[in-house]
């Protein structure tokens, strides 16, 4: 618990973003039938990447289990993939939101599902599925229109 509170110190200590940047921790997405987790790795890696340029302040798992260690992190905050969970998660790095999803195979097509839960409330704020052709470059590009769904909903939210 010790390390949590470190790391989570060590994340809320740096400089505050702008008030307009919600703070977003991006979960890896889970692979699923018919995708192997090299592809869901690099997708997460594209989401996290968009998720900045889409106005979010992103921490990712990467980010946590670097401060962390894998092992640690995953002793320290091991729990299912449920709303509350995440949102505990999301609540103890200073994020406003938690970016979770997952990608696999149904047919001759990818299906990408993202959803974005706002950590204070423990509820979902947004979600986006998306169906591409079975390439990876119509995967990057389905992540990016699932990704840009859930900011114009995030947007909405965040509204004065």
């Amino acid at each position: 618990m010790l390390a949590l509170a470190a790391a989570t110190l060590l994340l809320t200590a740096a400089p505050a973003a702008a008030p307009s940047r919600p703070r977003v921790a991006v979960v890896d997405l889970k692979p699923v039938q018919g995708v192997q987790p090299g592809t869901a790795a690099v997708l997460t890696s594209i989401v996290v990447n968009d998720a900045s340029r889409a106005g979010f302040d992103v921490i990712s798992q990467a980010d946590v289990a670097t401060l962390l260690g894998v092992e640690r992190q995953r002793q320290l905050l091991g729990c299912s993939e449920d709303a509350s969970c995440l949102a505990e998660i999301g609540g103890a790095l200073g994020a406003e939101f938690v970016l979770s999803g997952q990608v696999g195979q149904i047919g001759s097509r990818y299906h990408l599902a993202l959803q974005l839960l706002d950590a204070k409330k423990a509820r979902v704020a947004a979600r986006s599925a998306q169906f591409c052709e079975q390439s990876e470059d119509a995967l990057a590009a389905a992540s990016q229109a699932a990704l840009a769904e859930c900011r114009s909903a995030t947007a909405m939210t965040l509204a004065p």
